[in-house]
């Protein structure tokens, strides 16, 4: 009876966890979002920016009013990637950002409407990207 009670409590597998602050450079305690992206980056979507983790150390992002092209708000609610590697996000005012991780550089979506809001976020498997409204 003893046999069959060890083995079962050896059989609970172990897991590591390792808890990151603002101490630690996240910029913001709330996080609204994690995703992986193919190269194994881990991005943060916080109500202060966007945030990249590779395992060491974290790079934030954050809308600069004087870069070429200003986001508007820094609370990231979605995060996602396209098939080319660019990181997608969406802000807490419901605009869509495209941020090349190669350059470091957010672009703006054009839009043919000034009251266009972004609900939702698909990055499809051929390349394309909907952004519905």
């Amino acid at each position: 009876m003893f046999l069959m009670f060890a083995s079962v409590l050896f059989a609970q597998p172990t897991y590591h966890s390792v808890h990151y602050s603002v101490k630690d450079g996240l910029p913001q305690h709330v996080v609204t979002y994690i995703m992986q992206d193919k190269k194994g980056q881990i991005w943060i979507g916080t109500w202060n920016g966007l945030c990249k983790f590779d395992g060491y150390q974290f790079v934030n992002y954050l809308s600069d009013p004087y870069n070429y092209y200003y986001i508007g708000n820094n609370r990231i609610d979605r995060i996602f990637e396209d098939s080319y590697g660019y990181i997608w996000t969406l802000s807490y005012n419901g605009a869509a950002h495209r941020f090349d991780p190669q350059t470091e550089v957010f672009a703006a979506i054009p839009s043919n409407s000034e009251s266009f809001t972004v609900t939702q976020i698909i990055p499809m498997p051929s390349g394309k990207l909907w952004l519905i409204s």
